[in-house]
């Protein structure tokens, strides 16, 4: 009886640990990305600063909605002679300007080292801060 409640209160200290130890990673890499990420004082000095920078990423996600928007054989009157603007808007996503400069291959790598990289940097992130 004393040796079923020794190993239930083990099982259990062993959970709480699994738990401290899962919210600690967890903390760690959602305070890494918090860094990582975060626009501080010392990047923008003043609020005019970043009402610009708002204003800018604002700008370059309205365009990038608005150009998916743009198909070039829409069934309606006039479509064809905005042609230009949608084209205009088209080049605020990263595909089009590559496609434009043809150079797709090249960014398609690009992207993917990229993302490959980011994944194998969080990957190994994840492992420091489990084995630390």
């Amino acid at each position: 009886m004393a040796e079923a409640k020794t190993e239930k209160s083990q099982n259990s200290s062993h959970k709480l640990w699994k738990i401290e130890k899962e919210k600690s990673i967890k903390n760690s890499i959602f305070e890494f990305y918090w860094q990582l990420f975060n626009i501080n004082d010392n990047q923008v000095n003043s609020v005019v600063s970043q009402q610009i920078l708002v204003a800018i990423e604002a700008t370059i996600w309205c365009l990038q909605t608005i150009s998916l928007l743009w198909v070039p054989d829409m069934p309606i009157a006039n479509w064809n002679n905005n042609n230009t603007i949608w084209e205009v808007i088209g080049f605020s996503k990263f595909d089009s300007i590559c496609s434009e400069l043809g150079m797709i291959d090249e960014c398609f790598y690009l992207l993917f080292i990229f993302t490959y990289a980011s994944f194998i940097s969080t990957i190994i992130l994840v492992i420091f801060i489990y084995y630390s």
